[in-house]
Parts: structure tokens; C-alpha cells; sequence
């Protein structure tokens, strides 16, 4: 089970929920390998709250579950549009954040992993 204390497991694939994973009716949309902390952009004060409430990682190497490859990204909205994560989505992607897993990924379900970071949320890891 990965669990978020502050030092992350690196290298150790995770799944990759669309809501908490310790949700009973969570649906795995991806697998994927946690790269780091993803640090909110956001005055000192308030970097312990947006890590308390929105708490991102980068993750890299997703593959979507089977079935998943049309559902939405969860996250395109929530930490690319938001104050505490826009400076990401440059970083990430050219310019437009796809909005399905498929695309965000890059990949398909028998495909091979592709260095495409994104953001999940810690708590919707597992």
C-alpha cells in the first residue's frame, strides 16, 4: 500500500484512482511511478495548507487501466488551472492539458510507459 508521510516510495508502480483510495467504490483509471512532491507556487504561509488539502505528485510512466483510456482526467482542472499548480502545465505539456486518460497519458493499455509527467492527487494513490 503507498502511504503519504512526507517521504514518498519512489520507482514502486501505484494505482492511480479517480477519487481517495480509501474510497469502497474507487475506480483504478491508471498504474504509474511517483517522480517527487510536487511543489504548490504559492506564498510560505500557505504551502502547508495546499499541501494539507491538494497534495500533488508528479507521476510518470501511466498506463491506463483497461477500459479507462476515455475517461476524464481527473486533474486538468483541479491543479493545472489552479494558482498553487499552473506553473506545472508548461512544464508538462506544450500548451493544451488532454482532457481523457489516453491522451494525457500518451499511451495505451498494451502499450509501453512514456516519460509524460503529470499531477495526481497523494491521496487518490495506492
Amino acid at each position: 500500500m503507498f502511504v503519504f508521510s512526507g517521504c514518498l516510495s519512489y520507482r514502486q508502480r501505484v494505482t492511480l484512482y479517480e477519487r481517495p483510495s480509501a474510497s469502497s467504490d474507487r475506480v483504478a483509471l491508471a498504474t504509474g511511478l511517483v517522480w517527487r512532491l510536487a511543489p504548490p507556487k504559492c506564498k510560505d504561509a500557505d504551502a502547508t495548507q495546499v499541501i494539507q488539502r491538494m497534495p500533488a505528485v508528479e507521476v510518470y510512466g501511466v498506463v491506463p487501466s483497461v477500459g479507462q483510456e476515455s475517461t476524464d482526467y481527473p486533474f486538468k482542472t483541479l491543479f493545472y488551472e489552479s494558482s498553487s499548480y499552473q506553473h506545472f502545465k508548461k512544464v508538462h505539456f506544450d500548451d493544451l492539458i488532454p482532457s481523457t486518460m489516453a491522451g494525457v497519458c500518451r499511451v495505451g493499455p498494451n502499450s509501453s510507459p512514456v516519460m509524460q509527467v503529470m499531477l495526481w492527487n497523494v491521496l487518490f494513490l495506492q
